[in-house]
């Protein structure tokens, strides 16, 4: 518990100089792999059925959770503008997960982000770093198999590779040492945890009077559609 507290302190030194804080998403790009530590399984990982709404501008549309839904993703009669205007609904699943070696964002003497002439990050050196991964139904369809299948998420750390792009993206997960069993959190690990972010939010619909304004851009890719309003993560053998 001592190497906790020092690793927390340590976590909490780096997010007062600008470190931490925000909200960082999990994302690939084609030929790119990555190693991560699922911080969620079983029931824990939250879903919603979304709809995309369109905003001028704006590269990828907005995924607000659809106001007729219940827990666990049936119908409820709830009165939705989404489903008023004909949105199409698409499954969205979200889950924390501590990137390994995720490139280090670099911060200035205020704690801002440093941005290079042409508006893009600049990065220096590499951290273990908690980001979140938001996705279709395809990649949460693999990661129930994987949960059933080495009894937890939480249990190793995987290896995620994507080739593709668009809807043309397939996910690649496996364990990182395929030979290792069960490897528990380190004490950074937990101390990476203690700080994740409350994914309630993303999956809760907000209330019908600010629904349209409700909800963060998207830096995810269209999710493939779907129409079985179940839950990979319900069906468990």
């Amino acid at each position: 518990m001592e190497a906790v507290r020092g690793a927390v302190q340590d976590i909490q030194t780096r997010k007062n100089s600008g470190g931490g804080g925000n909200d960082r998403w999990f994302s690939l790009k084609d030929g790119q792999t990555a190693v991560v530590r699922f911080l969620e399984q079983d029931d824990e990982v939250k879903w919603a059925w979304v709809h995309d709404v369109e905003e001028p501008g704006k590269q990828y549309p907005r995924k607000v959770p659809c106001r007729d839904q219940d827990e666990n993703g049936q119908r409820n009669g709830e009165a939705c503008p989404g489903c008023e205007k004909g949105l199409k609904r698409k499954f969205m699943g979200t889950i924390n997960v501590i990137r390994r070696d995720a490139p280090k964002i670099k911060v200035n003497e205020k704690g801002d982000w440093v941005r290079d002439s042409g508006n893009n990050l600049v990065f220096e050196g590499t951290e273990d770093q908690v980001q979140v991964w938001t996705s279709g139904i395809t990649v949460f369809d693999e990661l129930q198999g994987k949960d059933v299948t080495y009894k937890g998420l939480r249990s190793r750390d995987f290896r995620v590779s994507r080739r593709g792009t668009g809807l043309d993206t397939k996910y690649t997960i496996e364990p990182a040492d395929p030979d290792a069993g069960p490897v528990p959190l380190s004490a950074n690990d937990k101390a990476l945890e203690a700080e994740k972010p409350d994914l309630t939010e993303k999956v809760t619909p907000p209330p019908y009077e600010v629904w349209w304004d409700e909800g963060k851009p998207s830096q995810q890719q269209a999710a493939p559609e779907v129409t079985e309003a179940v839950s990979p993560f319900m069906r468990r053998s």
